[in-house]
């Protein structure tokens, strides 16, 4: 099938009609990479993308605000690949829900159990890395169960306070 030209599309309303000459012309792609993007889509903004400019793509969200990626990390403080992922893999169109921030939980350190002088549950072993060919890398507590994302993050800021404290306690103490 020999591409001639397409037309194209925004938001379900006719835009323009392009050849893949132009779309190379103006986006600074090859003629190759031109072709395959007028075969993949229909729509102005994906097709007439320049070259090199990311996160310049304008969502329209369920208000009708038309915004980008770009525009959400400046107003919200979210980070670019957390909305990201929230626009393009879970289809996110609710602008209160794209820029929440994720819930922190507290990592709270279980007692070590001593018998005999020896520590049973030390607390170093938590988050303690493995490798599985099966599952691949994670991370598990103390008792060996596997930790989410979020309990990792709060051990880290947990171990990161208290290390702050120690130094500062020792700074003090001298």
């Amino acid at each position: 099938m020999k591409l001639v030209e397409v037309k194209l599309y925004r938001h379900n309303k006719y835009v323009a009609t392009v050849s893949w000459r132009e779309v190379a012309e103006f986006t600074g792609l090859s003629k190759s990479a031109a072709g395959d993007r007028l075969r993949e889509s229909n729509d102005y903004d994906t097709v007439m993308r320049i070259r090199g400019c990311h996160g310049y793509r304008r969502f329209i969200l369920e208000c009708g605000r038309e915004i980008t990626i770009a525009e959400l990390v400046r107003e919200s403080g979210v980070g670019r690949n957390t909305l990201y992922a929230r626009l393009y893999k879970a289809k996110e169109r609710n602008y209160e829900r794209l820029i929440r921030s994720a819930k922190k939980i507290d990592w709270v350190s279980e007692e070590e159990i001593i018998v005999g002088g020896f520590v049973l549950n030390p607390a170093y072993l938590d988050g303690v890395t493995h490798r599985s060919e099966t599952i691949g890398v994670y991370a598990t507590d103390r008792d060996g169960k596997a930790m989410t994302g979020g309990q990792r993050g709060a051990l880290m800021r947990f171990r990161t306070a208290s290390r702050n404290q120690w130094l500062r306690d020792k700074s003090e103490a001298s």
